[in-house]
């Protein structure tokens, strides 16, 4: 008998989160951008929290950044990560907007270099074909 490698969670689009699922399959990190106080909020939500505006509409941003901050698994909480131990989370403040900040996990780079303040990229996990997810990696070194 053969055992089926569990699968990984994904999130399930609704409504008010549908345009950051769609963008992420086109490898666009979209985010609300409200047109009355001119800030990128996240989660989606039907209204501006700063200001209170519905004139919110999807914006793309660049999927850069910083580590604001991270932590390494070394415990799996769901069957899917037992095998990618240890695993980072990060917390990556983005470059269009302080404060602007993003959770995910960071791939292609060993829990022992990770850093507070690194620069990170966004990159693409195509999972099925509604969910493509957006994982973080170091950035590429500027010339």
């Amino acid at each position: 008998m053969t055992e089926t490698a569990p699968l990984r969670p994904l999130p399930l689009p609704d409504d008010e989160t549908r345009f950051f699922w769609d963008g992420t399959r086109e490898h666009r990190f979209l985010m609300q951008f409200c047109a009355d106080c001119k800030r990128f909020y996240h989660h989606p939500r039907p209204v501006c929290p700063g200001c209170l505006s519905s004139d919110m509409a999807p914006e793309e941003l660049s999927g850069r950044g910083t580590v604001y901050t991270y932590t390494i698994a070394e415990q799996a909480f769901h069957p899917f990560f037992a095998n990618r131990l240890p695993y980072t989370l990060i917390v990556v403040d983005l470059e269009e907007q302080p404060g602007l900040r993003f959770v995910s996990e960071l791939v292609e780079c060993s829990p022992d270099d990770v850093r507070v303040g690194m620069p990170v990229e966004v990159v693409w996990e195509h999972v099925t074909d509604e969910i493509t997810l957006p994982l973080f990696k170091p950035a590429a070194v500027q010339a």
